[in-house]
Order: structure tokens, then C-alpha cells, then sequence
């Protein structure tokens, strides 16, 4: 079961790689440090939102924001295609664009899920 502790599973290096690559060329294109603070504060709402056990979409923004709906997939142990399905964690816009997207209309939910 997906929940929202889920989001606090990673590996501390991890969080070093991925908060640097994100926070870097924020900082680098905005000074504001209210500006920041409202992309970290939006950015982990979000996160909290996609491993919540929650039905939840955002309608045609489907297309642009990842949902729990959405994210579930991405935790489905059947990879749907090479390499795996929906690695966007607050937009899914690039998934669409890579063909990594995977969200069938027929299912809810994967009948297991893996980590």
C-alpha cells in the first residue's frame, strides 16, 4: 500500500544528488528566498499528495501534474516499458513526452506493488 511515509524512503545520497541538481538552478535564476521557499513548500506537498492512498486527478492538468493515480504506476512491479513507467514526481508533462507515461483507463490500482 502507497502512503505518504513512502515519500521518506531514499537513500541519503540521493537526497544530496537530486536537492542540488533542483535547488541550484533555482537559486541561480531567483534570488528570492520566498520564491524558493514556496517551490519547496509546493514541491513536497506534492510528493506528500502522489504517495497518499488517495483516488486522485487533476483532470486535463493530468497531462501536465502527476497525481496518486498517476504515481501508483510507477510503483506497479510489471514494468509496462523499458526500464519502468512515470519517473515524473511533481510533472508528468515529461513522462507524456518520452513515452514513459503508463495510466490505463481500465485499472485502478496495480495488483502488486513493489519499491
Amino acid at each position: 500500500e502507497l502512503d505518504w511515509i513512502g515519500n521518506f524512503r531514499f537513500h541519503w545520497f540521493e537526497v544530496v544528488v537530486y536537492k542540488t541538481l533542483s535547488y541550484v538552478p533555482l537559486a541561480v535564476l531567483t534570488n528570492d528566498k520566498h520564491v524558493l521557499l514556496a517551490i519547496a513548500i509546493l514541491w513536497t506537498l506534492m510528493l506528500d499528495l502522489n504517495h497518499s492512498n488517495v483516488k486522485f486527478s487533476w483532470g486535463p492538468l493530468r497531462y501536465v501534474l502527476n497525481s496518486p493515480s498517476m504515481h501508483v504506476w510507477h510503483h506497479d512491479v510489471e514494468q509496462h516499458g523499458r526500464g519502468g513507467q512515470n519517473f515524473g514526481q511533481v510533472l508528468s508533462v515529461w513522462d507524456w513526452l518520452f513515452g514513459t507515461a503508463y495510466w490505463p483507463d481500465d485499472r485502478d490500482m496495480p495488483d502488486r506493488l513493489g519499491f
